[in-house]
C-alpha cells in the first residue's frame, strides 16, 4: 500500500503537477492521522472493555467476601449478647437473696456462659486486601463505593483495638477465679469427668468468690465494655457493611 502511495506521488512529480502533487501529500497526511487517532481510540476503547470486566469480577469477588463478613460479624454479635446476658447472672449472684439460695452448678453455668470463649470478628480479606496493594481499588468507578472500601480498613483497626480490651477484662476475671475460686468444681459441675475425683481441696465452695468487690468491679467493667462493643463497634461495622453490598449490587445491576 505503501509504495503505491509512493508511486502516485512520483508519477505525479514526473508530470510536473506539483500542486496536485501536495495536495496528495497533505491529503496522505491526513489519512495516516486519522487512521493513527482511530486506532489509538479503538486502543483505549479495548482497555476500557478490559478494565470494565476486572471491575466486574472484583465486584463480585468483593460481594462474596463481604456476605461472609457480614455471617462472621452476625455470629459475633449473637455470641457477645451470649456472653453480655452470662456476665448478668455472674453479677446477680452477689444479691444476697440469689447467694443464698444458688447451687454450684448454677454458679458454673453462669461463668461458663460469660467466660468460656473471647469475642473475635475474623474479616474475610484476601480480595479487598489485593486490590488495595496492586492499585486495582481503582478499577472501582462508583466514588462512593470507593470510599467505602478504601476506609473499610480503619473500622477494622477500631474493632480489634476494643475487642483487646474487652478480651482483657475478661482475663482479669478469669485471673481472680483462678486465685481464689476452684476451676476444677466449675468444670466438673459442668458435666466433665475428667476432674471428677477426689481432692483435699474440694471444701473450697465457689460461693465465696462473691465475696469480693474486686470481682464485682471487673465483672460491671467487664459487661459495660461488651455492651459498648456491640453498640459502638459491631452494630456501626454491620451497617458499614450493608452499605458496601448494597453499592456493590447496585453497580453490579447496571
Amino acid at each position: 500500500m505503501i509504495k503505491f502511495f509512493r508511486k502516485i506521488r512520483q508519477n505525479l512529480l514526473s508530470e510536473g503537477k506539483t500542486g496536485k502533487y501536495f495536495k496528495y501529500a497533505i491529503g496522505e497526511i491526513v489519512l495516516v492521522v486519522i487512521g493513527i487517532l482511530i486506532a489509538l481510540q479503538i486502543n483505549n476503547w479495548n482497555i476500557k472493555v478490559k478494565e470494565r470486566n476486572a471491575e466486574r469480577l472484583n465486584l463480585i469477588a468483593l460481594k462474596e467476601e463481604f456476605k461472609e463478613n457480614k455471617k462472621e460479624l452476625n455470629n459475633v454479635i449473637a455470641l457477645n449478647a451470649q456472653i453480655i446476658t452470662g456476665t448478668k447472672k455472674v453479677i446477680q449472684t452477689f444479691k444476697v437473696s440469689t447467694l443464698d439460695t444458688i447451687s454450684e452448678r448454677t454458679i458454673a453455668i453462669n461463668i461458663s456462659g460469660a467466660l468460656a470463649r473471647e469475642i473475635n470478628f475474623v474479616q474475610s480479606s484476601g480480595v479487598l486486601s489485593e486490590m488495595l496493594s496492586s492499585g486495582e481499588l481503582k478499577l472501582i468507578q462508583n466514588i462512593e463505593l470507593k470510599h467505602h472500601l478504601a476506609g473499610f480498613g480503619s473500622w477494622i483497626e477500631r474493632n480489634e483495638q476494643q475487642e483487646n480490651e474487652v478480651n482483657q477484662f475478661r482475663k482479669d476475671i478469669t485471673t481472680q477465679i483462678l486465685k481464689s475460686g476452684s476451676f476444677k468444681k466449675i468444670i466438673t459441675e459442668l458435666g466433665s469427668p475428667d476432674f471428677n475425683w477426689e481432692t483435699s481441696l474440694d471444701s473450697v465452695n465457689n460461693k465465696s468468690l462473691f465475696n469480693s468487690i474486686k470481682l464485682l468491679n471487673h465483672l460491671i467493667v467487664f459487661k459495660s465494655a461488651s455492651e459498648m462493643t456491640t453498640r459502638q463497634i459491631y452494630e456501626p461495622l454491620s451497617k458499614e457493611v450493608d452499605a458496601i453490598l448494597k453499592l456493590i449490587n447496585s453497580e453490579l445491576k447496571k
